[in-house]
Parts: structure tokens; sequence; C-alpha cells
């Protein structure tokens, strides 16, 4: 865990390679950069903690390869492009927070893949169209 100190630059590419990694907290820095597609390679990783830093760019399609992802932190940062549908490929997630990005677009009906989802945010951002009714299908009250 490197969170809450004043870490800047980008996320190195080793990290992505790790094979026995489990958790990436880094939350609350100054990195920069984008998120490399290379973040696929972390099959192991259950936590993933990005919160509030300056990362930008669009959250990569490789996403949906964290089969045992269970918590995802990317709030607060420069985020844009749409929710990759491949996000809804870790069934594993209990909380989800795109919070506070500038992500744009629809909603996938795919996030009703989430059937272990806890906590969703996906608030200040500027998603649009339908609400899909699949965004409660994972919800055990709502």
């Amino acid at each position: 865990e490197i969170a809450y100190n004043n870490f800047t630059g980008g996320i190195p590419d080793k990290l992505w390679s790790s094979k026995t990694l489990l958790q990436v907290e880094a939350g609350n820095n100054f990195l920069i950069g984008t998120l490399s597609p290379m973040m696929g390679n972390l099959q192991n990783l259950m936590l993933l903690s990005l919160e509030n830093n300056l990362l930008e760019g669009e959250i990569p399609r490789q996403i949906g390869e964290l089969i045992n992802l269970e918590v995802l932190f990317l709030h607060g940062n420069k985020l844009q492009g749409f929710i990759p549908v491949e996000l809804f490929n870790c069934v594993k997630l209990t909380t989800l927070n795109l919070g506070k990005n500038q992500l744009s677009g629809p909603i996938g009906k795919q996030i009703g893949n989430l059937v272990n989802l806890e906590c969703l945010v996906l608030s200040h951002n500027n998603l649009s169209g339908p609400l899909p009714p699949e965004v409660c299908s994972g919800f055990q009250q709502v």
C-alpha cells in the first residue's frame, strides 16, 4: 500500500506484470497518465484502489480480465470515455466506485452481471441515456 502520500509520475508498467499481486492501493497521490491495458495481466488481483489521483484517458477494456476483482476504486480522477462493457465480466465485484470522473455515454445492461455488487457509485460524471433496469439486479436491497 502506498496510498495517502505525494507520489508523482505514472504507474510503472512493471506493476502490471505481477503474477501474485492481490491488492494495489495507491489512492490519494498525484499519479498521472493513463491506465495501462497491461492491467489485464493481474489475474489474481482482488482490490484495485487508484482513487483521487490525476489519471486520465479511458478505462482499458482489459480490465474485464481481472476475474477475481472484488473492489474497484477509480473515483476522483480525470477518466474519460465510456464505461467498458468488459468491466462487467468482473462478476466478483462487490464495490465499484467510478464517481467524480468525466465518463460519458450509457451504462450497459451487462451491469446486471455484477450479481455480488453491494456498492455502486457512478455520480459526478457525464453518463447519459436510459438507466437500465439491470443496474438493480445484483442488489439484495434497493
